[in-house]
């Protein structure tokens, strides 16, 4: 029997909590704790909580349109 990835991502801004779901991957390269990222989909809910399956992403970079430089 063949054992399928999924990547699971938790992420946190000011609206709340979300947690993405990538079925057959094991990693996104560039994509880690602290990582700035966009996600497009449709939201669904399990177990009371948003949940994206598979969705698009964009892996931002501050300082870069959209995405004003970072503090620190």
């Amino acid at each position: 029997m063949e054992q399928n990835s999924v990547l699971v991502a938790e992420i946190s801004d000011s609206t709340g909590d979300l947690t993405a779901m990538f079925y057959g991957r094991s990693k996104i390269p560039g994509l880690m704790c602290g990582s700035k990222v966009r996600f497009r989909g449709s939201v669904g809910i399990k177990n009371g909580a948003p949940v994206m399956v598979n969705p698009a992403y964009e892996l931002l970079v501050p300082g870069t349109p959209g995405n004003p430089p970072t503090e620190g």
